[in-house]
């Protein structure tokens, strides 16, 4: 098993690189992961997880509201945009 996972890490690690290199999108990266969760056989406790993270990254107004909105108020509740000048 030690040699088999030698093999697999550095491939696994190359892929993903190229995935991200190529700039697939986030669905695409969600079936990915779920299909590696499915090789290694992760049990429930850790799918409930996964499926509340993927709904709420892959549709759009989940995220706006649960993700982005939050950020952009702190962001702007800590006066963190620059300022623009009228020309």
């Amino acid at each position: 098993m030690g040699l088999y996972l030698l093999l697999i890490i550095p491939s696994l690690v190359v892929f993903l690189i190229g995935l991200a290199y190529i700039g697939v999108p986030l669905w695409v990266w969600t079936l990915y992961t779920a299909a590696l969760f499915g090789v290694l056989q992760v049990p429930l406790w850790g799918w409930i997880p996964f499926g509340i993270f993927a709904l709420v990254l892959n549709l759009p107004i989940f995220r706006r509201h649960l993700l982005t909105a939050p950020i952009v108020k702190t962001i702007k509740a800590l006066k963190l945009f620059p300022k623009i000048s009228e020309t």
